[in-house]
């Protein structure tokens, strides 16, 4: 399948609201299917992966009017960190000894 198939099949299914647009603050784009309502992300800073947030860590309804004197509306928001698979591959690495380099 050639990558001009794949753009035009991911501006069909935008233009028919079956998926929408994610862009990332660092300016990755992913694509989800439309209606999930709102949550937030994860981005694992090792695998790259990105998940959805079940939950909202900011409880910020529309209308909430924050310091400052700001309503929200609405927030798109992405976390960073660690997801549970690296963080075993970190587990793991941290109890494997390190390997010596044999001196020349």
């Amino acid at each position: 399948m050639g990558i001009a198939t794949v753009y035009r099949t991911l501006n069909l299914l935008q233009e028919s609201k079956r998926i929408q647009t994610v862009i990332l603050p660092d300016g990755q784009t992913c694509y989800e299917r439309s209606g999930l309502g709102h949550h937030d992300h994860f981005q694992c800073k090792r695998c790259r992966n990105v998940y959805d947030l079940e939950v909202c860590p900011l409880h910020l309804a529309s209308g909430t009017i924050i310091p400052g004197g700001y309503m929200v509306e609405d927030h798109e928001m992405t976390l960073y960190g660690l997801c549970p698979a690296c963080q075993g591959e970190k587990k793991m690495k941290a109890k494997t000894p390190a390997r010596k380099t044999p001196k020349v």
